[in-house]
């Protein structure tokens, strides 16, 4: 009776996920995916960035209490940031030669895709910061 409460439980539970408005790769969830049972004890870091990247925690696309230009792409700028746009649209990484491949599927293989993506957000984060460092001083040398 308990095995079959469980069961109950994870089917319905499974089912909430699979409706979720929040994110729409959810429907593709159904039990354990494979990246998990094959990683070994020592590979942490590596399910943890699966994980995000799947469940849709690295995009700012669907975080719906930001503003729509802070939702925008953080490469690009463009449109909304979703895994589909960097993986179709995305300008910056089209000129990086990373396009459209499938970074989301049930064992793992994208985990170099999302890696670069990490990448090229800091470089472009880092590019930002000295543009912004180099306006304030040039405004601090037109104010004198």
């Amino acid at each position: 009776l308990r095995e079959r409460d469980i069961e109950v439980d994870e089917q319905e539970r499974g089912e909430e996920v699979r409706m979720s408005r929040s994110c729409g790769r959810y429907e593709r969830v159904n039990g354990v995916p494979r990246y998990i049972g094959v990683c070994k004890r020592n590979e942490g870091k590596r399910l943890v960035r699966i994980a995000r990247w799947r469940c849709g925690n690295e995009e700012r696309g669907n975080r719906y209490w930001m503003n729509e230009e802070e939702r925008k792409c953080r490469l690009c700028g463009r449109e909304r940031e979703t895994v589909e746009h960097m993986r179709r649209e995305c300008e910056y990484v089209r000129d990086k030669g990373e396009r459209g491949r499938d970074v989301l599927n049930e064992d793992g293989r994208g985990i170099g895709w999302m890696e670069m993506i990490e990448r090229l957000r800091k470089e472009k984060e880092r590019e930002r910061e000295r543009e912004g460092i180099e306006i304030e001083r040039e405004r601090v040398c037109v104010s004198e």
